[in-house]
C-alpha cells in the first residue's frame, strides 16, 4: 500500500486532472461530478485522495464541496472554462492522437487494460518503452470505441469526455505517476467497452 508520500503525490496529480475535467467542459458549470466512489473507480485512488483533491479544486475555487453531497461547478470559476466539447470533437481528438498501425483486436484491449491495472495495484513500474506501447494501445482501443458507444448511449457524455481527458490530457514526466494515468485510462476504456456492447 502506498504511504504518504504517494499519497501526497497521487493527491497532487489527481487534481490537475480534475481541473481539465472542469476546464474543458467535460463536466460543465453548475454540474455537479460523479459521487466519490465513482471518482475513485475512475481515477483509481483510494476515497481519501480524492477527497483531498476535490478540496484543492474547492480552496482554489473551482468547486463547492460539501459534505455528503456530490461536488459542484462553480458557477463562476476563477479561470475561463469551454463549454462541453461535442462527441465529434472528442472522437477528432483522440484519431488525431491515436498512433496508426495499431492493433485494434479487443483481446488486446483488454490485455492492455489488464496490464496497466495489474502495475498501479503492484505500484510497479515498467520500461518507458513498454509503458509507451500500453498508453498507444489504450489511445487507439479509445479512438475506436468512443464512436460506438457514443452511438448507443448519447447521453453517456461525461464517460467519454473522461475518457479523452484521462487519455490525452498532459501525461505526467514522472513514470510512477505515468503508471497511475495508465490505469486511470485504463478503467475508461473498459467503461467506453462496455457502453459500445455487441457493435464492438
Amino acid at each position: 500500500m502506498a504511504g504518504p508520500r504517494s499519497t501526497y503525490d497521487q493527491v497532487t496529480a489527481t487534481a490537475p486532472l480534475l481541473r481539465a475535467l472542469v476546464s474543458t467542459g467535460i463536466y460543465p458549470l453548475m454540474s455537479s461530478l460523479p459521487v466519490q466512489p465513482d471518482l475513485s473507480r475512475l481515477l483509481a485512488a483510494e476515497r481519501s485522495v480524492v477527497s483531498r483533491a476535490l478540496h484543492r479544486l474547492h480552496e482554489e475555487g473551482y468547486l463547492s464541496v460539501q459534505h455528503s453531497r456530490r461536488s459542484v461547478v462553480r458557477p463562476v470559476p476563477p479561470a475561463p472554462v469551454n463549454g462541453p466539447p461535442t462527441v465529434e470533437d472528442l472522437v477528432g481528438r483522440l484519431r488525431s492522437a491515436a498512433p496508426s498501425g495499431t492493433d485494434l483486436d479487443r483481446a488486446g484491449f483488454r490485455k492492455s487494460c489488464r496490464r496497466a491495472k495489474v502495475w498501479w495495484n503492484r505500484r510497479s513500474v515498467p520500461d518507458a518503452e513498454l509503458l509507451r506501447e500500453v498508453r498507444q494501445s489504450l489511445v487507439a482501443s479509445a479512438a475506436d470505441l468512443l464512436p460506438l458507444a457514443a452511438r448507443r448511449h448519447p447521453d453517456a457524455h461525461a464517460v467519454l469526455g473522461y475518457t479523452v481527458t484521462a487519455a490525452l490530457h498532459d501525461w505526467p514526466v514522472e513514470r510512477e505517476i505515468e503508471v497511475w494515468r495508465l490505469a486511470c485510462v485504463a478503467t475508461a476504456v473498459l467503461d467506453v467497452l462496455d457502453l459500445a456492447g455487441d457493435a464492438a
